[in-house]
């Protein structure tokens, strides 16, 4: 993630946004629309918005599937998140888009709150995180 961008999108999230990333070891762009993209090879597996009105960072994964880990976060609406609304990510959100599976179906979401940024990364909240985002992996 460029630091100019990056802050221009997450403002005061980009550290929290960037221990996300690093946590992930995936490769990441940041789109001026308002979020950023993880990628494996180059298919966006997952993606991470700052929400400013529920106080923290959306993180979307590419499938709704049932067979994500359990998660304490709780599910957003992906019309919700920053960036959805007039913006081209709206179609990977909805389920459509290059390089997105149709059979896998809309992505989903949940809200990662402010507080999990000053938790260490062997508390349980970074382990869900964690989980979600190794689950993404093997979406690509």
């Amino acid at each position: 993630m460029t630091a100019d961008l990056g802050k221009r999108v997450f403002r005061e999230r980009l550290g929290f946004a960037e221990r996300i990333i690093q946590v992930s070891g995936m490769k990441t762009r940041t789109l001026v629309s308002g979020y950023a993209d993880l990628t494996v090879g180059r298919i966006t597996v997952a993606q991470l918005h700052p929400q400013s009105r529920e106080k923290g960072i959306g993180l979307a994964l590419r499938s709704a599937s049932e067979d994500r880990p359990e998660t304490q976060f709780a599910r957003i609406e992906v019309s919700e998140l920053n960036g959805y609304e007039g913006g081209p990510n709206r179609s990977w959100l909805d389920g459509g888009g290059n390089d997105f599976n149709l059979a896998k179906g809309p992505a989903i979401a949940f809200l990662i709150p402010d507080a999990v940024d000053g938790l260490s990364e062997d508390s349980p909240e970074w382990r869900d995180i964690l989980g979600l985002l190794e689950h993404a992996e093997t979406l690509a």
